[in-house]
């Protein structure tokens, strides 16, 4: 007993100060060696120089620089990683030799054709077995074993028989370390056929907590608890045929499960169960690593499901063993509508086709039929249109449940494409009708007037010049255009004239006559048209004020162009003649009438209010009294001057005096009657 733990804690020691080593040869072989355990098996790999990778995945791990090839008993230094079989231990099974992990060990059977080793593991993993013959031969072998404790039938946990190729790598095996107390120890009987046979051996150890560790198929699954990592093994025929794993779901959760093996060959099969039926009946999963199938991909309920790698019915040689790996991604199902206050809609833009929201949860854009598919809850709506629209969000791939929510189809923003069947008129004093092609430019889509816009027209848009139209879209489109057209001013060219006078009485100031039409328009002069005068003989003039003939010139103005005539004249005008008496009443004395005459002067007697035009001259009309004529008894000057003669009665007496002015050439003549009374007392 003494000895054997001296064993252990030498063996824990070399671990120590030893470091890992990815492939070894047999000491002072040269040879190839072949890998038959992970890839194919005739591939050949090189260890005497080039560096081959080995991480769990069927690779090849690096070659260790140290693994020179020595004689079978020669001792190694440090460096080289090679120590001859008498480092500690006999070989026998009483007194194992403790092997040195990550460093190659040769091996001579001359002595005896069975060898036995030891190793403890510091903590749990994997190891890589190599081993194999100093070179290749169809008369020599060895055979392997390794055991659990001791070398006994129950506790074999790996095997493999009849090796005639030089070192390879011949299988991996899980190792469970136990506690921190009692280390895992492992047992390793090689054994040959001949005295004469000599090889290496080497247990490369990798610590890894993902390694299936139970290795005697009883059903004590190794748990995974970590997603998304790779846990791998190797099973064995007739000694590991089955490694068994198991995992929680404690919610509805959408779990993946991607499977591989190292080799089509020797297919594997790595199966899902639920907790119902763990390891027996039907798989909810199955994988075969010769089909090459897709991984798992299913929304699982709340429990505990196991996964077992299994050895396929495909008859496997003897001890065959095949490396498998497999993750297992959970993800846990969003329920919808617990978190109905995380969804959120953002709004789409009008494209003329039904769209359902962007769908969005805690931030994050879901995808259409992949998260979750929607249906319509407005029934009178067609989820086309712009306008606001409530939907039902179903959840789908990694969401479950169904929440009601609103969205909006917004209009779509644009500069549309405006085009006027005729951008050219006439003035006629209205605004035109204008046809308006509009089209959408991206899809060059045809647009309805009144449905997706409308044009507004610019103050004075029925006046002559340049006018911009502006087309504001509504309904599905937002965004404006702008088309332009233009009015030409009306020609008045040779238009017929219509004057409100064609004669204006002399007032000594320039005359023209007012426009009431023109070619039946009723313009306005200075804003329609302007005006310019010509003498009889076509001659333009300033000065129009006199008696005479003249014509108007007419020229268009803003909405008129070009000029028209008319002619008119100006006569003489009304003689502004005004005058009566200065009274209503004159007296003459009859005392002095009775010697003479009486006379009352001009300007005793008129009142020029207005001088005439012309020469003045004055006649006596009548002087009556009581009907009764007494004309005879006065008389009036040329001068105006009134004489009431001699022997005229007592009485008051009407009289009327015609005042005229005789006129000029730009005035006519005027006669004015003047009434008073002349009272003789």
């Amino acid at each position: 007993m003494k000895k054997h733990v001296t064993k252990v804690l030498t063996l824990m020691l070399v671990m120590l100060l030893s470091y890992p080593i990815a492939v070894f040869a047999e000491a002072g072989d040269q040879d190839e060696v072949t890998v038959d355990a992970l890839g194919d098996a005739s591939e050949e790999v090189d260890v005497s120089g080039e560096e081959q990778a080995v991480d769990g995945t069927g690779e090849y791990p690096p070659a260790d620089p140290a693994d020179e090839q020595v004689e079978t008993d020669t001792v190694t230094d440090g460096d080289e990683n090679t120590v001859t079989p008498d480092m500690d231990g006999t070989g026998t099974v009483e007194d194992p030799i403790a092997l040195q992990l990550n460093t190659q060990t040769a091996v001579n059977f001359a002595d005896a054709t069975e060898k036995y080793f030891i190793f403890t593991i510091p903590e749990k993993g994997y190891a890589e077995v190599y081993c194999g013959l100093s070179s290749s031969r169809y008369d020599q072998y060895v055979s392997i074993s390794i055991y659990r404790d001791s070398p006994t039938v129950g506790n074999k946990i790996f095997e493999e028989e009849k090796i005639q190729k030089t070192p390879y790598l011949i299988g991996r095996i899980g190792l469970n370390s136990g506690t921190t107390e009692t280390r895992e120890t492992y047992i390793i009987k090689l054994s040959s056929n001949s005295i004469k046979t000599s090889g290496s051996l080497k247990i490369n150890f990798k610590a890894d907590k993902y390694y299936e560790e139970e290795m005697d198929d009883q059903l004590n699954p190794k748990p995974v608890t970590e997603w998304n990592e790779y846990y791998y093994g190797e099973v064995e025929a007739n000694i590991d045929d089955n490694d068994y794993f198991y995992f929680n779901v404690n919610k509805i959760s959408r779990v993946i499960i991607t499977g591989h093996a190292d080799d089509s060959s020797s297919p594997i099969f790595i199966k899902l169960y639920g907790s119902d039926s763990p390891f027996s009946g039907n798989p909810i999963y199955e994988y075969n690593s010769a089909k090459n199938d897709a991984p798992f991909n299913k929304i699982l309920d709340p429990g505990k499901y196991y996964i077992s790698a299994v050895k396929t019915t495909v008859s496997w040689a003897k001890s065959s063993h095949r490396g498998y790996r497999f993750s297992v991604n959970l993800k846990e199902l969003i329920d919808l509508e617990k978190e109905a206050d995380k969804v959120t809609l953002k709004s789409v833009t009008y494209n003329g086709k039904e769209q359902g929201p962007v769908v969005l949860f805690d931030g994050k854009v879901l995808a259409e039929n992949v998260d979750y598919t929607w249906s319509k809850t407005d029934t009178d709506k067609n989820y086309i249109d712009a306008g606001t629209y409530n939907v039902r969000l179903t959840g789908m791939g990694d969401y479950t449940g169904s929440v009601d929510k609103q969205y909006e189809i917004t209009p779509k923003a644009i500069t549309p494409d405006v085009t006027l069947a005729k951008d050219t008129f006439t003035y006629d004093g209205k605004t035109p009708r204008l046809s308006a092609t509009v089209k959408d430019k991206d899809d060059n889509k045809k647009l309805k007037e009144g449905v997706d816009y409308t044009i507004s027209y610019p103050s004075g848009s029925e006046n002559a010049g340049q006018h911009t139209v502006t087309v504001e879209m509504k309904g599905n489109y937002s965004g404006s255009g702008q088309a332009q057209y233009t009015i030409k001013p009306k020609s008045i060219k040779n238009a017929k004239v219509v004057l409100k006078k064609s004669s204006l009485g002399y007032n000594g100031k320039n005359q023209t006559p007012a426009v009431e039409k023109i070619s039946g328009l009723t313009l306005k002069e200075d804003t329609d048209f302007t005006v310019s005068v010509q003498d009889s003989n076509g001659k333009d003039v300033k000065s129009y004020k006199s008696v005479g003939k003249y014509t108007l010139v007419i020229k268009g103005k803003g909405n008129y162009t070009e000029s028209t005539k008319a002619l008119y004249e100006i006569v003489k005008g009304t003689n502004p003649l005004k005058v009566t008496a200065k009274g209503s009443t004159f007296s003459v004395r009859y005392s002095k009438l009775k010697k003479k005459n009486q006379t009352l002067k001009n300007s005793k007697i008129f009142n020029f209010e207005k001088n005439g035009k012309g020469k003045i001259t004055y006649s006596l009309t009548s002087a009556d009294k009581d009907k009764k004529s007494f004309k005879k008894y006065f008389s009036v000057s040329n001068k105006g001057k009134l004489t009431v003669k001699k022997g005229l009665k007592k009485g008051s007496y009407t009289v009327k005096i015609k005042v005229k002015a005789k006129g000029n050439k730009n005035y006519k003549s005027s006669t004015k009657t003047v009434k008073f009374a002349v009272k003789v007392k």
